[in-house]
């Protein structure tokens, strides 16, 4: 180092004269271009440490933070844009994009430092060009994680890409925020159309913190960041919805897998996926899936034999496609389902008045019985369960559940008392038909829970 260098501003310029003549030396090889610039750095670091005031401190660092993104882009032209000779090993790779890290993150975090100290008392100009450098290095950081880490997991590059973010200020930052809403907003909506929906929803909840970071700045980005808010939150919304009728259907499967012995309490979590899933639905206006929620559950009560139920269910699905026209579902398995359950029924009724016929005498008979299990479940949820158990307790000898939610006692009772579990030769037509009033009030009471 010239030993005639003693002052701040003699060091400076000293630093300035090695970055002006390395900078514009095209013909310098990359050794030589970084041993130049480094030998700049050293002038500057020298002269930051002789700084009297905020504004020799800020210039400073500017200027050092301009050496090290100039000797950071040297080195992202070398690793990405120009080949990288054919014998050149995985270790010198390394090293290569270890450095190249090193001057960015370096550059940038002297860009911000300076403008926090520089702010005070440098004009509007030299703060103005200086956040353009900070992005500018910014910008070019963001695309160095965006390749050499394009093989590593997401969280990997996110978590470069939110430290990144956080080490901005201002609008800077706010920017750069909004360019990681839309990167994940992107990755979560390429998960879900490969059907990976648990990591798609994760994607999209962990994206607010994005926006929210982004609509801090109230006049320049706001409007886009909200633009991004509502469409991540539609797109939740439908993940959310997918998800639960997709569980549903798991549990569905589950549970036809041995319908001589059905599972009364997949059967009821399978109720509520699709509920949830038509709640969601309707959050965000999307009648298809809605449609598609309601004729699944439509089927699921139709095993049951809770036969209005179902008919409505199909009826809702039929209706939501007619809203939709002139959108074509007949081919899809959903709507085929809904439609021969409706024909189903529509058979079906036509013989009902004969059931009712034989129904009837039996209800007549059970008329004060009748009356007194209303009058309990008129009370409230747990006064029916007491009361059945304790006066029409099942033939099976089951006993109420013994668990404390209200809930799981009327899944257990709905378990214990549903007609398909009934053996009418043994128990005759009687019990049955008791089963059968006690059934529709557990399910009155259950649905409430929705």
């Amino acid at each position: 180092m010239d030993p005639t260098c003693k002052s701040f501003e003699s060091l400076k310029e000293a630093g300035n004269q090695i970055f002006r003549e390395t900078f514009r030396d095209d013909s310098l090889s990359p050794a030589v271009y970084e041993h130049r610039m480094c030998k700049a750095l050293q002038y500057y670091n020298k002269a930051d440490n002789l700084a009297r005031n905020a504004q020799e401190k800020s210039s400073i660092l500017k200027n050092m933070a301009t050496t090290k993104f100039r000797i950071g882009e040297r080195l992202y032209t070398r690793k990405f844009q120009h080949q990288q000779p054919a014998l050149a090993n995985l270790q010198s790779t390394l090293q290569l994009e270890k450095e190249l890290k090193f001057y960015l993150e370096g550059s940038l975090e002297d860009f911000v430092e300076a403008a926090e100290i520089g702010k005070p008392v440098q004009n509007a100009d030299w703060i103005s060009k200086l956040t353009e450098s900070q992005q500018e290095c910014a910008f070019l950081l963001w695309d160095f994680f965006l390749k050499s880490l394009k093989k590593e997991k997401l969280s990997v590059l996110f978590r470069q890409l939110h430290k990144l973010c956080w080490n901005l200020t201002g609008l800077t930052r706010s920017k750069f925020f909004l360019k990681l809403g839309h990167l994940t907003f992107e990755k979560a909506i390429e998960h879900q159309d490969n059907g990976r929906f648990t990591e798609s929803l994760e994607l999209l909840r962990d994206n607010y913190l994005n926006i929210e970071e982004a609509k801090k700045d109230k006049y320049q980005i706001i409007e886009e960041a909200i633009e991004l808010q509502e469409s991540n939150f539609l797109h939740l919304s439908i993940g959310e919805s997918t998800l639960a009728r997709q569980k549903g259907d798991e549990l569905w499967r589950g549970i036809t897998m041995d319908q001589e012995n059905i599972q009364m309490e997949l059967v009821w979590d399978a109720v509520d996926c699709y509920v949830q899933s038509i709640v969601l639905s309707r959050d965000i206006k999307s009648l298809e899936s809605e449609a598609m929620a309601h004729s699944h559950l439509g089927r699921l009560y139709e095993l049951l034999r809770f036969n209005d139920k179902s008919h409505d269910h199909y009826k809702l699905t039929v209706d939501l496609v007619v809203a939709m026209q002139p959108k074509n579902f007949n081919d899809h398995s959903w709507h085929k389902q809904a439609l021969a359950g409706l024909h189903k029924f529509q058979e079906q009724w036509k013989e009902k008045g004969e059931k009712e016929r034989v129904r009837a005498p039996i209800v007549e008979k059970l008329k004060d019985v009748l009356s007194k299990i209303k009058r309990a479940s008129a009370k409230s949820t747990e006064t029916l369960i007491d009361f059945i158990y304790a006066n029409h307790p099942p033939k099976n000898g089951q006993q109420k559940s013994a668990d404390g939610n209200l809930k799981t006692q009327l899944k257990m009772a709905l378990l214990h008392y549903h007609p398909d579990k009934q053996n009418m030769e043994t128990h005759g037509l009687k019990w049955m038909v008791l089963a059968e009033e006690i059934t529709l009030l557990l399910t009155f009471h259950y649905t409430g829970f929705k």
